[in-house]
């Protein structure tokens, strides 16, 4: 069996497992959007071009140097994302734990001023 690789993953595809998360959970796109626009210092048509095209791996790259979303700490699947060494693989796991807050009711103001 192949070996999964998240990074070259379509961006869109990522996109919409989270959507897909916080959408079952009542929480709209545009919510999810300003989160992502928040802590990965992107404008709406940057993340609008992000959803059409690139990698998983590209977008990290590219959003590598936000201070927000180096900010992130806590557990997302019972594993501390300060504990885990990949630079890259630590930052696909931020985003994680940040639609797993939206999608379990966390106000987006609290997320955003965390």
């Amino acid at each position: 069996m192949a070996k999964f690789d998240i990074f070259s993953l379509k961006f869109s595809r990522l996109y919409e497992l989270y959507l897909a998360k916080v959408a079952k959970k009542g929480r709209s796109r545009q919510e999810l959007d300003r989160v992502l626009m928040h802590f990965c210092a992107l404008s709406r048509r940057q993340l609008s071009g992000w959803k059409q095209q690139g990698s998983v791996g590209e977008f990290v790259q590219r959003i590598s140097h936000s201070t927000a979303l180096e900010n992130v700490d806590g557990s997302i699947c019972g594993v501390k994302i300060e504990n885990i060494r990949r630079t890259d693989m630590k930052t696909v796991r931020r985003l994680d734990k940040l639609a797993d807050e939206l999608a379990k009711g966390k106000s987006v103001e609290k997320i955003i001023n965390r």
